[in-house]
């Protein structure tokens, strides 16, 4: 896995659970295909709730993350800069199978949007019912990022 400077389709965010006992440090976010347009098409269906005082976020399920943890075949200290939340990513084939992954099976992926239009992806651990979250992502930063 190596950082790119230009938009490819994957993203590596940083991640994080609350387990006592399990570990996630990050995720690969697969936002290849029409994942873009989709996203553009939940801002959108969105925008008019935006603008009331009393919207908070929405809720879409999404099955384009992948939660892992470090482990002997990368850390994602090796390419997130201190104070770095997600970059694009460049992955070689079978390279996403080999990345350590955590303990519990995680059910129910979602995407949240926000008001102020950041984003983050979250599960749920399906037996342990803890959750495993990214940071945020700044959408229209993302969008247009992945226009040019």
């Amino acid at each position: 896995m190596k950082i790119s400077e230009r938009p490819t389709t994957h993203i590596l965010i940083e991640a994080y659970t609350g387990s006592e006992w399990d570990c996630c440090d990050y995720a690969i976010i697969d936002c290849g295909g029409c994942w873009a347009e989709s996203i553009r098409q939940r801002l959108a269906a969105v925008q008019h709730l935006r603008d009331t005082d009393t919207y908070l976020k929405s809720l879409f399920f999404d099955s384009s993350v992948s939660f892992h943890q470090s482990n002997d075949h990368f850390h994602k200290d090796e390419l997130l800069a201190e104070n770095q939340a997600w970059t694009f990513v460049e992955l070689d084939d079978g390279e996403l199978n080999k990345l350590g992954v955590p303990e519990t099976y995680l059910d129910t992926p979602i995407f949240e949007i926000y008001k102020d239009g950041s984003a983050r992806f979250l599960a749920c651990g399906k037996h342990t019912g803890e959750d495993f979250i990214t940071e945020d992502l700044p959408l229209p930063e993302l969008i247009e990022s992945l226009r040019q």
